[in-house]
């Protein structure tokens, strides 16, 4: 159990919005609470860490909860993640579920929805740049956060003290619902401990659901590494008569990751769930979509490994197909983490007007082997003629 005070971390572009920074600061630090802000003395710093890195390591250790406000600046930009340090500091507070409060001002939420219709009209004289409004979108779109206009600081504070009084009364009452219940405790945090705790309709759905999109999103990095075309920092170079038996061990690797997926879903799953009209085991359910995100970085670590290999140029295409050769299964189950609770959630409104409540729990995966096995049989015959076999 924690024994300091709530920590707010406040995150923002900084020039633009000094001002309203530091009013900010000051009202959390008069409700007693604690401000984690890049600009005090006592934000934590690692002097081995990057400033991007700092910021998210702070997220990610430090935050209780998780304030965003966005103006005219997009920001600094991490050069190997392509996004703003605000932007990243959200999509970490969203892998740990923590609860976030995102402020847009009313004029550029505003200008964004004018931008959306026309996104080639110039609007430098009211924002840095469009990725302003390409920020807004994602998480307005499909951030699952609610999003307050402002006008001033005194919008932001007014707001926060009323959601604060809410969150304090949730807090008072899960503290209640956990007397007992050490095991969640220790196993379950944000929104999966609460839906755990309070097992609503659909809750062990939703819970499978939250836990398996924040795992994904804690491993959005090797997505992002796959994306531009990076490779596994350990190189390894492989001769020509090895590439066959080496080809031959990485598909069996592949098959492997297809049949784990299977199991998790078609298995483990399911005992999670429990029989019908029971309720299900909320460890187990979050066990299981750890299991699922971690076989999702195994795959990504696949990849990364392939493109890491050096070989003769007789053989590059052969390792260029074998490091796509799971892409699919990458995009599959991504896209399956992140349209689940989306998935369940139309489905309940369906239902509300008289429509089914079915939502499918199955994955099916797919391995583009066809044209690396022809590539496999090919190199095969002309390694046979270099040979002489």
């Amino acid at each position: 159990m924690k024994n300091h005070p709530p920590n707010v971390f406040v995150s923002s572009t900084m020039y633009d919005l000094s001002e309203l920074r530091a009013q900010l600061g000051q009202f959390i630090e008069r409700l007693g609470w604690h401000p984690v802000m890049s600009e005090y003395d006592s934000f934590p710093i690692d002097p081995d860490q990057t400033t991007v890195e700092n910021c998210r390591r702070n997220v990610r250790e430090n935050a209780d909860v998780f304030v965003m406000v966005v103006g005219a600046r997009y920001g600094s930009v991490d050069a190997e993640a392509d996004r703003s340090v605000t932007n990243l500091e959200f999509l970490e507070a969203k892998a740990r579920g923590v609860p976030t409060y995102v402020f847009v001002s009313r004029d550029i939420l505003a200008q964004s929805r004018v931008w959306k219709a026309n996104p080639e009209s110039d609007f430098s004289g009211i924002v840095d740049t469009p990725r302003v409004f390409e920020f807004i979108e994602s998480f307005r779109d499909g951030g699952g956060v609610w999003t307050y206009p402002f006008d001033s600081a005194k919008d932001i504070v007014s707001t926060l003290g009323n959601q604060f009084a809410y969150l304090v009364q949730d807090a008072l009452e899960l503290r209640q619902m956990a007397q007992g219940k050490d095991e969640l405790l220790g196993e379950l945090e944000g929104r999966a401990l609460m839906l755990a705790l309070r097992r609503d309709d659909y809750w062990e759905v939703k819970l499978f659901g939250t836990v398996l999109e924040e795992e994904l999103d804690r491993r959005a990095t090797f997505r992002r590494e796959i994306e531009h075309g990076l490779a596994s920092d350990d190189v390894t170079y492989i001769d020509l008569v090895e590439i066959v038996p080496w080809s031959l061990d990485r598909i069996r690797e592949c098959k492997r990751f297809a049949a784990t997926a299977s199991t998790i879903l078609n298995e483990y799953l399911p005992q999670a769930l429990g029989e019908e009209g029971e309720p299900g085991n909320p460890t187990e359910l979050a066990e299981v979509a750890r299991r699922l995100a971690q076989l999702w970085e195994d795959c990504a670590r696949f990849t990364l490994r392939c493109r890491a290999v050096r070989v003769d140029d007789r053989a590059e295409r052969l390792v260029d197909l074998l490091s796509t050769v799971n892409a699919n299964m990458l995009e599959e189950i991504w896209e399956y983490g992140h349209a689940l609770l989306p998935r369940l959630k139309a489905a309940i409104e369906a239902a509300a007007v008289g429509g089914p409540t079915e939502v499918s729990l199955t994955l099916a995966l797919t391995a583009d082997v066809d044209e690396l096995n022809e590539e496999i049989e090919r190199f095969t015959e002309e390694m046979e003629l270099l040979l002489g076999i």
